[in-house]
């Protein structure tokens, strides 16, 4: 199983939706009642501790060094339980984006007046609520995988199974302290998670590095280049402050990419 994204992928953002369409279909983007489904799922996917409901997030932090264990999966496994309801409701609202996709595809592909970036994009959403839904009905399937494996004694005891842990868990607080760094109000306590998020860029490369497989030498390729300042500026400076908010923003966007 694929670990979850850290935030919903941009095909499912309501925002994107409303401004991405093309001039006839600005005109009827709320008719259809996808903008109104894709804020429905937004709610029910924030509602969800993903950290604790996705095994490989949980693994991830809870064994660092990759030394999953069967008392770790009994320690881990039963504080997902609680929130299947709350899964179960983002299925719903994936399966329900999905279904009113389709049909808009359907629907405008008989009306000569949109666009066929339109058509297409609509498809790109219709296709992500699909992935996404099948990745969150795998969720009993991964907790069932590291239990199998750890009864074994062959969950990531080897070297190379030790630096992909690391990797994970870099890549993971990467993206948690530029989401946070993202969305925290104060812009010292923004400035502090630009801080954070500076040190992981420089431990997921690290990590990335010690490992010749290719996806994670790809990864390297999008990290490495960024350009970040490592001094973190003061409140009172505001062109600093404004270049390091903007550096965020970078990152957010490199993230997306790997």
């Amino acid at each position: 199983m694929t670990s979850l994204p850290e935030n919903l992928p941009k095909e499912l953002s309501a925002k994107q939706w409303r401004g991405n369409k093309g001039l006839f279909t600005k005109a009827v983007t709320d008719a259809t009642g996808m903008g109104a489904a894709l804020d429905k799922l937004a709610k029910v996917w924030t509602a969800v501790p993903w950290a604790t409901v996705d095994p490989d997030q949980a693994m991830a932090h809870a064994a660092p060094t990759g030394d999953v264990t069967t008392d770790l999966v009994d320690k881990l496994e039963p504080l997902a339980k609680p929130h299947k309801a709350k899964v179960e409701a983002v299925i719903k609202e994936l399966r329900a984006v999905e279904g009113l996709a389709k049909k808009t595809v359907d629907s405008w592909k008989t009306n000569k007046l949109v666009p066929a970036s339109s058509i297409k994009y609509v498809g790109q959403v219709r296709l992500a609520a699909e992935n996404l839904a099948k990745q969150l009905d795998e969720l009993d399937e991964g907790w069932k995988a590291f239990r199998f494996n750890a009864a074994r004694g062959r969950v990531y005891r080897t070297d190379k199974a030790i630096v992909d842990t690391e990797i994970s868990g870099a890549i993971a607080n990467l993206r948690a302290a530029t989401r946070t760094a993202q969305t925290n109000p104060s812009l010292a306590a923004a400035l502090k998670d630009y801080r954070n998020m500076v040190m992981y860029v420089s431990k997921s490369v690290e990590a990335l590095s010690k490992s010749n497989d290719k996806t994670h030498q790809n990864m390297k390729a999008i990290l490495e280049p960024l350009p970040i300042n490592p001094y973190t500026p003061k409140t009172n400076d505001e062109a600093k402050s404004d270049e390091a908010l903007a550096q965020v923003v970078q990152v957010a966007s490199t993230l997306r990419k790997i």
